[in-house]
């Protein structure tokens, strides 16, 4: 090759490297929310039909470079978000900032991640606290699958455990990260209803159709909502008119004898707009295991739910709403409950109780999100309790008022109030039942500030002091933080104390001990409680289409003065505080995969919960150590839908130290969707696995064993849903 052909080579091969040089460009954003003006960290930016693509950082500052000459689509992607495509074309005017993008969250998805809980009605994501939600198409799901109520939706939680504690009532409660569930607060619509001598069925009462969404925080929330908030809450939130009319007729039928008529009508105007609900359930009692003995009750229950809403201006809302229901429920031996009881067959259980609720919600908010809020509520409840041995009537009345005030700027958020609240419990007659009439009352005040210091670290703190009028004031501090190491990283931890008034009804088995029970010693004390969460959560998007989350989280409890019962040799029942503390830590891992027409829940849960002072059986009983569990759902159309469950569930101790064996658990779900129609086919516990040992004879008054695994088998339901 000559001197001539190797310069013209050299000048072309310079001439072409240039020109690839100079195809090669590069843009810069900055990415913010259409109606905060907030930056949005984790949004993936991505060079259209190439796999050219970066995420925003916690300033919503994202660069992509090595982008062709030409006309080019970039893409604008997050959870939560509507998609962008923006066209520019290449090689752009040289920037001098970055070029400002402004997205749009999605409807659906803002009801789901803003949450009323932390009551300052932040997004989900942006709240230190950790909340998790179970949105409106959970409520929709489990209408086809349980309407009846909503124990199993809860129950599919991890780190939520419903323990069945009665065979003849069916009676449950939900127990969060191992403490018992009394330690649990149930709140509808922010208001605490259910306690003391009403709490034993408040989950069993309430249909998932009449809920909009369900908020769950998990560790110590007292500071938040007062006592009885140690283990966490469990906020039901109401479903409210929409600009659309709704009307909704589900019916279901069961293969244990159960069937569920429930109606939902929701309509909204100008100036006025009104929810009513309307649901029947009954089943009739079914012995699962032919031991005699009933494993569903005898059960009718009637509720009825409306609620009017008055729009007094653009910034003011008024609701009064009326809650009622009435509801029968008898178990035992089979013999007795169908009325054919002699002297070898006497044993039943029998629940009657008829709940009335009013409530009244004024809600003024500004355009900057302070707001004005004022809640109460008042619930009466008259129920007895029927045994072979006993009757017992009683009436209690809750009462709730709160007032309060958000004030909320760009960097903070400050939200202060008060309130008040009672129990009076009176028994109808005088009888052989040693527990005595009461009246309780506590006025608290309160104050929470949400600080943003940059925009990686967020800091939530509260107090609050509480006033009881027989055990005096509690002082309860929380703090909680959270630090976004990267766009799709967070950390979070939170702290605060607790306490429980005693009340009798909390700690006893109402079937087999209330007669046995003597009245409270003056010396008891309250229950208090220290309590820590630290979680760690990871969610991107991938390839456009595939969602991951995943969290990690630790929880840590210790209650002192715990409060237990013991029995002496004439079987009388005492209540006293122990000399230790109750303990519960452990962890929780949880993985969401997301891709297409698929979906994977992955859940993982250690529990770890001793009574420090029992050190025969310091184990809680019917508590598992390992709790595995995963959900898949798939949706090849729009009309059908369909879902697969199981959960292995680990050894627990029984009595006497005795540990039960693992088992699996398996549900399948089919729904197919025609027109208004939703049809839904559902199995409850594929593999039949049963605990047939929870009722000993002899008939006339048998040994009734704890509850640990389900005791009524397989079960089917097909539910119709028309939707107008």
């Amino acid at each position: 090759m000559n001197y001539n052909t190797k310069n013209i080579i050299t000048f072309l091969l310079i001439m072409i490297s240039q020109g690839f040089i100079m195809a090669q460009n590069r843009v810069e954003f900055v990415i913010k929310n259409s109606a905060s003006n907030e930056t949005i960290i984790g949004v993936n930016v991505v060079l259209k039909g190439t796999t050219t693509g970066s995420i925003s950082d916690v300033n919503g500052f994202v660069k992509l470079e090595n982008i062709p000459n030409g006309n080019q689509i970039i893409e604008f992607s997050f959870i939560g978000y509507k998609k962008m495509d923006i066209p520019l074309t290449f090689p752009l005017q040289k920037q001098e900032k970055p070029m400002l993008i402004v997205m749009s969250e999605e409807i659906e998805q803002i009801e789901e991640v803003v949450v009323s809980a932390t009551r300052n009605n932040s997004r989900i994501e942006d709240s230190p606290t950790k909340i998790e939600v179970l949105g409106s198409d959970d409520m929709i799901e489990e209408n086809g699958i349980k309407p009846g109520n909503i124990a199993s939706i809860l129950g599919d939680i991890g780190g939520i455990q419903m323990q069945q504690t009665s065979a003849a009532s069916g009676n449950m409660n939900a127990r969060i990260q191992g403490l018992n569930g009394r330690y649990s607060q149930i709140l509808k619509d922010g208001m605490p209803l259910y306690g003391g001598f009403s709490g034993s069925f408040g989950i069993l009462q309430i249909p998932p159709l009449d809920l909009k969404q369900i908020e769950i925080i998990k560790g110590s929330s007292s500071t938040l909502f007062g006592g009885d908030a140690i283990g966490g809450i469990i906020n039901l939130v109401s479903k409210t008119p929409m600009d659309k009319p709704e009307t909704n007729f589900l019916i279901n039928q069961t293969t244990l004898n159960e069937t569920d008529i429930n109606t939902y009508i929701s309509r909204k105007y100008k100036k006025i707009g009104f929810t009513l609900f309307t649901g029947y359930v009954f089943q009739k009692a079914t012995d699962v295991n032919n031991d005699g003995f009933s494993d569903v009750p005898n059960l009718g229950n009637f509720i009825i739910h409306p609620k009017l809403f008055l729009y007094l201006d653009k910034k003011s809302t008024l609701s009064v709403g009326f809650s009622g229901t009435y509801e029968n429920r008898k178990g035992g031996d089979m013999e007795v409950v169908q009325h054919k009881a002699n002297a070898l067959h006497q044993y039943f259980i029998a629940h009657t109780s008829n709940r009335n609720t009013v409530d009244l919600t004024f809600d003024r908010k500004e355009k900057d999100g302070s707001g004005l809020l004022f809640k109460g509520s008042s619930s009466f409840l008259n129920r007895s309790i029927e045994t072979q041995h006993y009757r017992f009537d009683g009436n209690q009345n809750l009462y709730f008022s709160e007032l309060s005030y958000l004030l909320k700027r760009e960097r903070y958020s400050f939200v202060f109030g008060t309130n008040v609240n009672g129990d009076i419990f009176r028994k109808k007659e005088s009888d052989s039942i040693n527990i005595g009439n009461y009246k309780y009352s506590t006025i608290g005040f309160f104050m929470q500030n949400d600080l943003k210091i940059t925009n990686k670290l967020l800091i939530e703190s509260g107090f609050r002091y509480d006033y009881h009028s027989k055990y005096g004031g509690f002082a309860l501090p929380q703090v909680s933080v959270m630090y976004k190491i990267l766009p799709q990283l967070t950390v979070r931890i939170n702290g605060g104390y607790g306490y429980k008034i005693p009340v009798t009804f909390g700690y006893i088995d109402e079937e087999t001990d209330l007669n046995h029970i003597q009245p409270l010693s003056y010396s008891l004390k309250p229950e208090t409680s220290q309590g820590a969460n630290f979680d760690i959560n990871y969610q991107t998007l991938l390839w456009k289409s595939l969602s991951i989350t995943l969290n990690q989280s630790f929880f840590f409890t210790l209650l002192s003065n715990p409060i237990a019962y013991s029995v002496d040799s004439t079987a009388t029942v005492h209540l006293v505080n122990a000399p230790k503390p109750v303990e519960t830590k452990g962890l929780q891992s949880y993985l969401r995969l997301s891709y297409e027409k698929y979906e994977l829940y992955l859940s993982y849960v250690y529990t770890h919960a001793i009574k420090q002072y029992d050190s025969q059986n310091p184990w809680f009983l019917a508590t598992p150590k390992h709790n595995l569990a995963a959900t898949l759902t798939y949706e090849p159309s729009k009309s059908w839908r369909i879902g697969f469950e199981g959960s292995m569930i680990g050894k627990q101790y029984i009595e006497n130290n005795k540990q039960t064996s693992s088992y699996l658990f398996l549900a399948l779900m089919t729904q197919f969707n025609y027109k208004k129609f939703s049809f839904v086919l559902n199995c409850e516990n594929l593999l039949d696995f049963r605990q047939k040992d929870f009722m000993l004879a002899p008939f006339v008054s048998p040994t009734v064993k704890p509850i640990w695994a389900p005791i009524d088998g397989r079960v089917f339901n097909l539910s119709v849903n028309l939707k107008l």
